[in-house]
């Protein structure tokens, strides 16, 4: 499995955590809000955790001086300071607005990645460099890939 699957696979799960997120929002108190945007942070920190030290790294090798990875280490930074707007504050319109901002963001993020830079990313590492991070990938998330993945790696690494 390429990453670039494993993390469009991430993204299907965490379009449904936010669609939840924001359907009990509405109704939500400030104890609420706050610990919906602790469940999303840790989830949305964990994606970005892996993409950032696996894929963006990768890419800023192949592309110096920054270009789209840049902005989406400045999207992943622009969310986290969102969910930490909806721990600090007091008030639960407040923290409801930094809520959405937070999943807006991620949103508009997620598409620019499903767009641009996955496709980017599968045209500059290649099938090789994206399945041995995708195998990173699943020891990290503790998913077992079926055998041909594992066969696949193993052979790439041997290379």
């Amino acid at each position: 499995m390429r990453i670039t699957d494993a993390l469009n696979g991430e993204h299907g799960a965490l379009y449904l955590l936010m669609t939840a997120i924001e359907g009990a929002a509405t109704d939500s108190d400030l104890t609420s809000l706050q610990g919906s945007a602790r469940l999303f942070e840790s989830v949305i920190l964990a994606h970005a955790h892996l993409e950032d030290d696996g894929l963006f790294a990768a890419l800023e090798k192949k592309m110096p001086g920054g270009g789209p990875v840049t902005a989406m280490r400045a999207e992943h930074e622009e969310i986290e300071g969102e969910l930490a707007r909806v721990a600090s504050t007091r008030q639960a319109p407040e923290a409801r607005a930094h809520l959405e901002a937070a999943i807006a963001a991620a949103r508009s993020h997620f598409q620019k990645e499903e767009v641009v830079l996955f496709p980017m990313a599968e045209q500059l590492l290649g099938a090789d460099e994206l399945e041995q991070m995708g195998a990173a990938w699943a020891q990290t998330r503790g998913v077992a890939l079926p055998a041909p993945h594992r066969a696949a790696t193993a052979q790439t690494a041997a290379r």
